[in-house]
C-alpha cells in the first residue's frame, strides 16, 4: 500500500495528500453542484 504524506504541490495553494513513492497528488475537490444540458435539436422548450 503507497505510503501518503500531506504537503502543498508546487503550483498550488492547498495542502494536498501526496504518494511518497511516485508522487501522484490526490485531489479531493468538492462535488460538483451545477451542470447543463445542451439540446442540439434547435427547439425551444418551456
Amino acid at each position: 500500500m503507497p505510503d501518503f504524506v500531506r504537503r502543498i504541490p508546487d503550483d498550488d495553494n492547498r495542502e494536498r495528500l501526496i504518494c511518497a513513492d511516485c508522487g501522484h497528488i490526490v485531489y479531493d475537490n468538492p462535488k460538483v453542484v451545477a451542470g447543463s444540458v445542451v439540446d442540439r435539436r434547435g427547439t425551444e422548450r418551456r
